[in-house]
């Protein structure tokens, strides 16, 4: 609104000064010819009619030269004008970009100044943002100190519960080791003496079956002595006057029943022991039929034998198979309870003997199927009975829960 004001003062004073030198120049051009007749009335005054031309001419020449000083005056009026007229538009261009840059500063300087506060409120909300963070940092920090502290405190603590309790736990070791030492030794030392008494049982078991079989062989030559020499004297009063024989029943041999062999020993994994049995009885081999009765003898009636320490009406098998058994199940198990003596001792304390020694149990089963009769294995077992007793002293959990049903009590 201003520079248009302004714009249009400069306007008006342009025509102003063009119309003011218009009127000046006309005034000036039709006073000029009056004065110059004036001075040329004068000059005819004083001079002859021969000047009239020269003043002609000097008028003309100063009309001219009035003419050209005023289009000299007009031109110089007008590139005035022009040059005042150029200077306003001049001044108003520098007004209009003195405003321009004014504007432009104003506005640069209100951008520079919201980029400034912008800026400052970036400024002030980072260092809020960084405040916050490192306030949430430090509570962070804070947090995870105390919790690993807390941490250390714990592991501290269960370090030493641990220790206590590896301290402890070493201590029962030490003394179920120390237990078990002496137990083992214990057992040890009452399955050598038992070994020892078992090896002296069956040492003089062999020397009296020694005895009894030489005095068995000694009796048998005697009576084959005694036979010989009556049968010697029975021929010879044969052939010189044979008279009615009168038999004597007492000199006739009782038959003996041939004793039964001993169990072999089974051994589980040692060198296979000694076989012990008898020597054979020379009466039982003798043939009866070489001996013939005489006429009219009448075989006097056998003696029943001796009962049975066994009801025979309780078990169908004899009681000599019964004592069979049971020696082949003290044989298998005092076997497997001496070259397993650690495995014995362990499966009793875990309760899982059956699972430590399946491989002898099972060869013990079939050993014990092998030597004894069926009849007496269905109406016992002694190799378990023997089994609960010298293995597991007295506890029939301790074969554990694998142990065969069916080789179980009867």
């Amino acid at each position: 609104m201003l520079s248009t004001h302004i714009l249009l003062m400069d306007t008006l004073t342009v025509f102003s000064l063009v119309g003011g030198a218009v009127i000046l120049a006309g005034i000036v051009y039709l006073l000029r010819p009056k004065k110059d007749a004036d001075i040329g009335l004068g000059i005819s005054q004083a001079s002859d009619d021969s000047g009239a031309a020269a003043r002609r001419q000097a008028e003309d020449d100063a009309r001219r030269q009035a003419e050209e000083a005023a289009a000299r005056r007009k031109a110089e009026e007008e590139a005035a004008t022009r040059k005042q007229a150029e200077e306003a538009a001049s001044r108003k261009k520098a007004e209009e970009d003195a405003a321009r840059k004014k504007a432009e500063q104003e506005a640069a300087a209100k951008k520079k100044a919201e980029e400034e506060a912008a800026s400052r409120k970036r400024a002030e909300e980072e260092a809020a943002r960084k405040k916050a963070e490192q306030e949430a940092a430090a509570r962070k920090q804070a947090e995870e100190a105390a919790a690993r502290k807390q941490a250390e405190e714990a592991a501290a603590r269960k370090r030493a519960e641990e220790e206590a309790a590896r301290k402890k736990a070493e201590q029962e070791a030490a003394a179920r080791k120390q237990a078990e030492e002496a137990a083992a030794r214990k057992q040890a030392e009452e399955a050598a003496a038992r070994k020892r008494a078992e090896e002296d049982a069956a040492r003089k078991k062999a020397e009296q079956e020694a005895a009894a079989r030489k005095q068995a062989e000694e009796a048998a030559a005697r009576k084959r002595a005694e036979e010989e020499a009556a049968r010697r004297a029975v021929e010879a009063a044969k052939q010189a006057a044979p008279p009615q024989m009168v038999f004597d029943p007492m000199s006739v041999p009782e038959p003996k029943k041939a004793p039964e062999p001993e169990p072999e020993p089974i051994a589980f994994g040692s060198p296979e022991p000694i076989k012990q049995g008898g020597a054979p009885d020379l009466m039982s081999t003798m043939p009866l039929s070489s001996f013939t009765p005489p006429p009219g003898f009448a075989m006097p009636p056998v003696a029943p034998p001796p009962a049975n320490k066994i009801d025979p009406s309780q078990f169908k098998g004899s009681e000599q198979s019964h004592k069979t058994a049971q020696r082949v199940a003290r044989t298998i198990v005092s076997d497997i309870k001496i070259y397993n003596e650690k495995k014995v001792i362990e499966g009793r304390k875990g309760r899982n003997l059956y699972d430590l020694l399946k491989k002898e149990f099972d060869h013990g089963f079939k050993t014990y199927e092998d030597r004894v009769e069926p009849v007496v294995r269905d109406e016992s077992n002694y190799l378990y009975e023997i089994i609960v007793e010298r293995l597991c002293e007295g506890d029939a959990g301790c074969l554990g829960p694998n142990y065969p049903k069916e080789k179980g009590p009867k």
